[in-house]
C-alpha cells in the first residue's frame, strides 16, 4: 500500500495534468487568467470540489463565472481548521485507495493478510505475546484489523506486561507453553504500534491509546509515552478521551514534569470534554443536589480525578491531593479505585492511608484480596521492632482492618491471615523477651498462641487456613524463644495435617529450636533433612543454611561439628561467602541478661498482649455467624484521631460547620423580593420531581410522616398515612449522609495531619542539607509520637477502644436533662473554640 505521502504526489501528478489542459481552452477563458488564479488557489490553500475520480472540479457559480466576468480580485482566502484537514486527507486515502484495492496484486495481498488476521486474534485469544508480534509482523503494511480488533491486541500486551511484573514478584507462575519474552519486547512492540497509528494504517481506537501509555507508564518508558501523547493531544476526539488524558498526566507527574502542566492538561481535559458541568462537579467547593441520594448525574470523569491526585501526591501538593479525595468521597462516598487506595499506601505515611482504607472498607467498598494483603503487609513492616507500644499499635490497628474488611467482602484471604499471624508471632522477636526469665516467657508465649487459635477459628469459619509461612513463623518466632520443642513438634503435625509441605524455611526453622533448646541430637537431625533436601534437587546447602546451622550448633556447643561443615561449604562458595561463614563461625560473646530491663518489658509486653487478645475476643463474638451482615452504622470507623482544635467540638457544632462547606449559604437582604436561582438550586431542580417540593424549601412547613401504630386495632385511611421516607444506605448500613459527613470530617484530620508530616519532614530536610548530609527519606511507618494522646495521637484503633466508646455514647445518651444542660453550658463557653475550629477548617480547605 502506497503511504500518504505518495499518495500526495499522485494526486500532485493528476493536478498538474489538469494544469496542462488548461491551455488548450486558454482562448474562451482568458489563458493567462486561468494558468494564474489555478496557480495561486494551490499556493493559498483553497480547494475545489471533487469529481468522482478524486481530481478537483472547479464550481461553475464560482470560479468559471468569476473568470467569465474578467474579475481581477484574488479570491477570498478559507481558513482550514486542523481537523477539516485531516477530514480532507482521509478522503483522498479513500479515494486512491479504492482504486488500488481494485488491483490483482492488492487482491492477493488481502487474501494472506486474512490468514495473518486470524493468526493474531488467535494469539490474542491465548494471550501470546509471541504470537500476537509474529502475526502482526506478517499483515500489510495497512494493516486489515478494525477498531476492535486494534483495542484487543493493546488489551493483550499490556495485560502481558503486567503479568510480567507478577513474575518478577512469584516466578513461579511462569508459563513455559508460552513463549519467552522481557519488557524491552512489549515495549518495542508498544512503540511500534504507535508508530503505526501515527502514520494511518490503524484506525484509532480512545481504549487502545489508554492501553498503549499504560504500558509506556508502567514500563517506565516515559519518554516513548510522552511522545506518544504530544501526538494525540494534536488529533480529533476520536483519538483521546478523559481518560487518555488521564494516563498523560500521570505519564507527566511520574517523569517529574512540574505540576502547573499536570494541572494544564487536566483543565484541557475537562475545557475539551465538559459533558454536564463536569469541571463543576469535580471542583472542591461544588454543592451536591441531595446530600442524602447517590449522584445521579452519569460520566463524570472519575478516572481523570484519580490522575491529577496521584500526580499531586508524586510532585508534592497533599493538600490539593487531599481536596480532590474529598470531593470523590462526596460524589461517590461508596465507591473508590482501588488504584486510587494504593497511591496514598505508596506516598504517605501509613498512619494516613490506614485511615482512608478504613473509610473505604467502612463504607462498603470492594478491592481484590491482592490490594488488601498489600495494605496488611504495609501495616506489617510498619513496626520497627525496637519499640513495644508501636509494635502492639500496628497488630491492633490490622487486627481491626480485617474487621472492617470482612464485614464489607464477607471473606478472609488465605495470604491475608497468614499476614496477621506472622505480625501477631514477631512479639517473640521484641527487644527484652531474651532476657525474661522462663515463667515469663511461657505465661506470654501461651497467650500468643490462644490468640493465633482465635484468629485461625474466625477464618475457618470463612474458609482461610493457615499457610506454610504462618507455620514457619510459629517455630522460628514462638518455639525458639520458648525454648518449647512441644510447640514446634505441633506446629509441625498441623501442617501435616493440613497436607501442607515442609520447606526449606520449615527445616531452617525447627534448626533455630534444635539451637535454642541445645539438642546435638536434634541439630544432627534437621541438618541430614537439609542436606537430603537439596541433594533431591541436584543442589547443596546454601549460605542461609549453613549461617542458620553454625549458630544453632554454636549454641550447643558443637566446636567440631562446626568446623567440619566450614572446611566443606568453602570448597564451593565464593569467596564472600566465605567470610560470612567466617563471621559465624568466630561467634560472639552472650549479651548479659539485665533483670530490671526483662521485668519491665515483661509487664509492658504483657499488657500490649492482654490488649490484643481483648480485641480478638470482639472480632470473634461479631463474626459468630459467618452469613450475617455486619452493621457498622453503630459505630465509629477506626480513623486518625482528631486534633483537639477539632475533637472538642460539639458535634451540633460541627455539623453546622459542615453545613457551611457543604450547602449554598444564600444570603437575601431583608428588602428584596426577588429569589436568585443558584447553580446548586437549578442542580437540584434537575434531579427532582416537577410534582414535589424539595425538603430545602423554606417555605413549606415539615410533617412528620404518619405511620400506623401497630397496637391499635383501628386501621388508619391509607389516604392519610404518609409513607416514610427511605434514607440511602451503604452496603454496610450507613446512610450515604453520615457516610459524607464522617468522610468530611477525617479530610479535616488528614489535611491538619498530613500538613504536620510534610513540615516535619521538610525541616529534617534542611538540618540533613545545612550539616552537609544527604536529605533523609520521609518517615513512612509508625512512630512513638503517633501513640501521643495529643495533636498527632493515632489512637482508637482497636476494637477494644471502639466496644468502649460505643458504650460512652449510650451513657450520654441516658444523661437525662441534666446532661443535656450541662451540654448547653459547655456549648456557651466554646463559642469561640468553635470560631477556631471554623477558621482552620476553612484554612486547611483554601477558603481563608
Amino acid at each position: 500500500m502506497l503511504t500518504f505521502g505518495l499518495r500526495r504526489a499522485q494526486l500532485d501528478l493528476q493536478c498538474h495534468r489538469l494544469w496542462l489542459r488548461s491551455f488548450s481552452s486558454a482562448q474562451s477563458l482568458g489563458a493567462k487568467s486561468v494558468r494564474a488564479q489555478f496557480t495561486l488557489d494551490r499556493h493559498k490553500g483553497i480547494t475545489r470540489p471533487f469529481r468522482k475520480d478524486g481530481l478537483e472540479e472547479p464550481s461553475e457559480r464560482g470560479w468559471k463565472n468569476e473568470w467569465q466576468s474578467g474579475s481581477t480580485d484574488d479570491p477570498p482566502k478559507i481558513a482550514k481548521s486542523p481537523a477539516q484537514q485531516r477530514k480532507r486527507e482521509r478522503k483522498i486515502n479513500r479515494v486512491l485507495g479504492a482504486k488500488l484495492r481494485d488491483a490483482p496484486e492488492s487482491r492477493i495481498l488481502k487474501l494472506e493478510a486474512l490468514g495473518a488476521h486470524g493468526e493474531l486474534l488467535d494469539a490474542v485469544a491465548k494471550e501470546d505475546i509471541k504470537g500476537v508480534i509474529q502475526a502482526y509482523s506478517s499483515l500489510p503494511e495497512k494493516k486489515p484489523l478494525s477498531s476492535e480488533d486494534f483495542h484487543a491486541v493493546a488489551q493483550c500486551t499490556h495485560a502481558c506486561l503486567r503479568f510480567l511484573n507478577l513474575e518478577y514478584l512469584a516466578p513461579h507462575l511462569k508459563d513455559s507453553k508460552k513463549g519467552q519474552y522481557d519488557t524491552s519486547d512489549i515495549v518495542a512492540f508498544a512503540e511500534r504500534l504507535a508508530e503505526d497509528i501515527r502514520r494511518g494504517y490503524l484506525v484509532p481506537n480512545t481504549a487502545a491509546h489508554l492501553h498503549l501509555l499504560g504500558i509506556f507508564r508502567e514500563s517506565k518508558s516515559l519518554a516513548a509515552g510522552e511522545k506518544f501523547w504530544r501526538w494525540l493531544q494534536t488529533q480529533d476526539d476520536s483519538h483521546v478521551s478523559t481518560g487518555v488524558y488521564g494516563a498523560a498526566i500521570e505519564i507527566f507527574a511520574m517523569a517529574g514534569r512540574p505540576l502547573q502542566d499536570c494541572e494544564k492538561l487536566y483543565d484541557e481535559a475537562l475545557a475539551r470534554f465538559p459533558g454536564s458541568f463536569f469541571a463543576y462537579h469535580l471542583s472542591p467547593n461544588a454543592i451536591l443536589p441531595d446530600r442524602e441520594k447517590p449522584m445521579e448525574l452519569k460520566g463524570i470523569p472519575m478516572h481523570l480525578q484519580e490522575a491529577i491526585i496521584r500526580a499531586r501526591l508524586l510532585l508534592g501538593d497533599t493538600r490539593n491531593a487531599y481536596l480532590a479525595l474529598d470531593t470523590a468521597l462526596r460524589l461517590y462516598p461508596t465507591n473508590i479505585s482501588h488504584r486510587l487506595l494504593k497511591n496514598f499506601l505508596i506516598e504517605r505515611p501509613i498512619t494516613e492511608a490506614y485511615t482512608i482504607y478504613a473509610m473505604a472498607y467502612r463504607a462498603g467498598m470492594n478491592t481484590s484480596g491482592q490490594v488488601f494483603k498489600t495494605l496488611m503487609s504495609s501495616l506489617r513492616l510498619a513496626s520497627n521492632m525496637t519499640s513495644i507500644p508501636v509494635h502492639f499499635q500496628v497488630l491492633r490497628a490490622m487486627v481491626s482492618m480485617m474487621y472492617v474488611f470482612l464485614g464489607n467482602s464477607k471473606k478472609i484471604p488465605s495470604n491475608t491471615l497468614a499476614e496477621l499471624t506472622i505480625a501477631i508471632t514477631h512479639i517473640g522477636l521484641l527487644p527484652g523477651v531474651a532476657a525474661m526469665t522462663q515463667s515469663q516467657r511461657d505465661e506470654i508465649f501461651q497467650l500468643v498462641l490462644d490468640i493465633i487459635k482465635t484468629l485461625w477459628d474466625v477464618g475457618a469459619r470463612f474458609q482461610a487456613t493457615p499457610t506454610a509461612s504462618a507455620f514457619v513463623n510459629i517455630i522460628k518466632n514462638i518455639a525458639a524463644p520458648a525454648q518449647s520443642r512441644s510447640i514446634a513438634e505441633n506446629a509441625m503435625a498441623d501442617m501435616t495435617a493440613l497436607g501442607l509441605e515442609p520447606t526449606e524455611a520449615t527445616r531452617r526453622a525447627m534448626m533455630n529450636v534444635a539451637g535454642a533448646i541445645a539438642d546435638e541430637e536434634m541439630v544432627h537431625k534437621t541438618w541430614d533433612d537439609i542436606v537430603a533436601s537439596r541433594s533431591a534437587k541436584g543442589k547443596r546447602p546454601d549460605l542461609i543454611d549453613l549461617n542458620v546451622t553454625i549458630k544453632a550448633a554454636r549454641q550447643v556447643g558443637m566446636k567440631a561439628f562446626i568446623q567440619q561443615q566450614a572446611d566443606v561449604a568453602k570448597q564451593y562458595l565464593s569467596s564472600k561467602e566465605q567470610s560470612s561463614i567466617d563471621y559465624y563461625t568466630m561467634g560472639r560473646d552472650e549479651v548479659v541478661p539485665n533483670p530490671e530491663l526483662a521485668r519491665s518489658t515483661a509487664e509492658e509486653i504483657l499488657e500490649g498482649v492482654k490488649r490484643l487478645r481483648a480485641d480478638l475476643a470482639i472480632f470473634d463474638e461479631k463474626t459468630k455467624d459467618p452469613s450475617g451482615a455486619m452493621d457498622f452504622s453503630k459505630r465509629p470507623g477506626m480513623l486518625l484521631r482528631e486534633p483537639s482544635i477539632f475533637a472538642d467540638i460539639p458535634e451540633a457544632e460541627m455539623r453546622k460547620i459542615y453545613d457551611e462547606f457543604t450547602t449554598e449559604q444564600v444570603r437575601k437582604s431583608p428588602s428584596s423580593d426577588d429569589r436568585d436561582a443558584t447553580f446548586a438550586e437549578h442542580e437540584t431542580s434537575q434531579f427532582s420531581p416537577d410534582d414535589t417540593v424539595p425538603d430545602t424549601d423554606p417555605t413549606v412547613p415539615k410533617t412528620d410522616p404518619i405511620v400506623p401504630d401497630p397496637a391499635s386495632t383501628t386501621q388508619p385511611d391509607p389516604s392519610t398515612v404518609t409513607p416514610a421516607r427511605s434514607m440511602p444506605l451503604s452496603p454496610t448500613g450507613i446512610p450515604l449522609s453520615t457516610l459524607r459527613y464522617e468522610s468530611w470530617r477525617a479530610i479535616n484530620a488528614l489535611l491538619y495531619h498530613s500538613a504536620r508530616n510534610d513540615r516535619a519532614h521538610a525541616a529534617a530536610v534542611d538540618v540533613a542539607i545545612w550539616e552537609g548530609r544527604s536529605p533523609p527519606k520521609r518517615e513512612m511507618g509508625f512512630t512513638g509520637e503517633n501513640l501521643e494522646v495529643g495533636e498527632w495521637g493515632f489512637g482508637g484503633v482497636g476494637l477494644g477502644e471502639g466496644q468502649e466508646r460505643e458504650e460512652d455514647v449510650g451513657a450520654r445518651g441516658e444523661e437525662g436533662e441534666e446532661g443535656e444542660e450541662g451540654r448547653k453550658r459547655d456549648g456557651e463557653e466554646s463559642k469561640g473554640d468553635v470560631e477556631l475550629a471554623r477558621g482552620e477548617i476553612g484554612r486547611l480547605r483554601g477558603r481563608e
